[in-house]
């Protein structure tokens, strides 16, 4: 079999016409939901243009103003989806954000983002790993028994 330029051979993968629909509905619904969330809801788009040097993305959870650290960010967000562009303008990765929640309580490292410049502000947040981001939305936790 030959996919995208990619050579597979019959061992490697075995049709079902069923199970592979069946698993092909779990993109689509995923999909479909996010579509429609996103009509009359908010989405928080952020673009790290570091993270494929450091393989991080920051996640803001606090900035100070006048002196007094307050909630921002991920502890405030109402969106129901947060997406990571890439800065080419190639595509993006969303996550749901109670799973980006998560993702920061079990493996996120605090960090404090100093700010030099009159226009910006000292933020804190947690630094998490791209490839949890990914293992997080591509994971199967067995929910597809074969």
């Amino acid at each position: 079999m030959k996919a995208c330029g990619l050579t597979m051979s019959r061992s490697e993968y075995q049709p079902d016409f069923d199970h592979d629909f069946r698993r092909g509905k779990v993109g689509e619904d995923l999909v479909d939901s996010f579509l429609s969330v996103l009509d009359g809801s908010t989405l928080e788009t952020k673009t790290d243009y570091r993270a494929w040097e450091t393989g991080n993305l920051y996640i803001e959870t606090q900035q100070e103003i006048r002196g007094e650290w307050v909630d921002s960010g991920l502890a405030i967000s109402k969106s129901d989806f947060y997406c990571f562009a890439g800065p080419t303008g190639s595509g993006f990765v969303s996550i749901r954000t109670q799973d980006l929640v998560d993702l920061v309580l079990t493996t996120g490292r605090k960090v404090h983002m100093a700010r030099s410049s009159p226009t910006s502000r000292d933020t804190r947040g947690f630094l998490i790993r791209v490839t949890d981001v990914v293992e997080r939305v591509f994971r199967n936790d067995g929910a597809d028994k074969r």
